[in-house]
């Protein structure tokens, strides 16, 4: 693997995001039809939002946000480039809420090609259980987005 498996790594190396965005905690595995990895989830919605209108989030955005981050880093293995998304086709929700502490996310590449990745994640549980699952994402893969990833991380959503 062009990248080792830790978050720091991940981020130092090869992803622009700051550090409220470090979602991907460790790449359990890669191939040429996906990856798998370990991802955060936030435990209170007062984390991102001042003052939130409910307590607990519905879907985890930084659980979705890590499943954007793993397609990067998939065409940044497969394709020897960066890329960004572009579409998200559809998002399924299969338990009231994501678990605290994070969840597997599963990402299955459905085709490629030099300059686009489609491809869907699942999110699953400590127990083997689907949480959610994004469908048919786009990325755009393109040499001239390594110079952009390489400016100052993003920072807090606050």
């Amino acid at each position: 693997m062009l990248f080792r498996s830790n978050d720091s790594d991940i981020y130092q190396e090869h992803l622009f995001h700051g550090p409220h965005f470090h979602a991907v905690k460790n790449v359990q595995g890669w191939s040429s039809s996906g990856l798998v990895a370990q991802v955060g989830t936030l435990a209170k919605v007062s984390d991102w939002v001042k003052q939130p209108q409910r307590s607990d989030w519905l879907a985890d955005p930084l659980a979705v946000d890590a499943a954007l981050q793993l397609g990067i880093l998939w065409g940044i293995q497969a394709l020897g480039k960066p890329s960004l998304p572009m579409v998200v086709g559809g998002y399924q929700q299969f338990q009231r809420k994501f678990p605290k502490g994070g969840v597997e996310a599963r990402l299955w590449v459905e085709r490629s090609s030099p300059s686009k990745i489609v491809a869907s994640v699942d999110f699953v549980d400590a127990q083997g259980q689907l949480v959610a699952r994004l469908s048919n994402v786009e990325w755009t893969a393109d040499a001239s987005l390594k110079q952009a990833f390489m400016k100052e991380p993003a920072s807090s959503p606050r």
